[in-house]
């Protein structure tokens, strides 16, 4: 779990993509698993890694179950998955409804949406089903609708271009 891979998979055939991703997929899982439960902190759990699957949905599809294992326990161990797709309908795969194991959403502009999905997402008895489809289909570039947990809220993201301008933390002293 030691620092930070990126693995480029474009230029792959999809069964060689498919193979490479469920052999990291299993791997992480088992040595997430042996190194057990993250501590925790009051409320609060130590994060050890956090995964991106950009195009997640030529994944999801696949119905890996260490995806799903991963997604559904990593909380335990310190792990957190971001998934990236264009579609809510990508959350969902022949054999599962991957929008069940997940309990932070942040979601930009996405032009069909249905009902089902926002009730999969923010649940079947909240009654803002439609302003929460008006905000997603009408958001501006780096607007986002964000539930974390219970709690709902709008954001307007600080893209990356504009935080290394901005951010102390990305300026150098010269």
């Amino acid at each position: 779990l030691d620092g930070v891979r990126v693995i480029d998979l474009t230029i792959y055939p999809e069964d060689t993509k498919r193979v490479v991703v469920a052999l990291i997929l299993d791997l992480f899982y088992e040595e997430m698993r042996l190194l057990g439960e993250s501590s925790t902190f009051s409320r609060y759990r130590e994060l050890r890694a956090m995964i991106l699957v950009d195009e997640a949905h030529q994944f999801m599809n696949k119905d890996f179950d260490s995806l799903r294992n991963i997604i559904s326990e990593g909380r335990m161990f310190g792990v957190g998955m971001i998934l990236s797709t264009q579609n809510l309908s990508d959350f969902k795969s022949s054999k599962l409804e991957y929008s069940k194991f997940i309990s932070s959403w942040v979601i930009h502009q996405v032009n069909n949406i249905t009902k089902a999905e926002i009730a999969n997402i923010f649940g079947a008895a909240d009654s803002n089903y439609e302003g929460y489809i008006n905000f997603i289909t009408n958001a501006k570039k780096f607007e986002s609708i964000c539930k974390l947990g219970n709690q709902v809220v709008s954001m307007h993201d600080v893209p990356y271009f504009r935080l290394i301008q901005e951010d102390e933390r990305f300026k150098t002293s010269e």
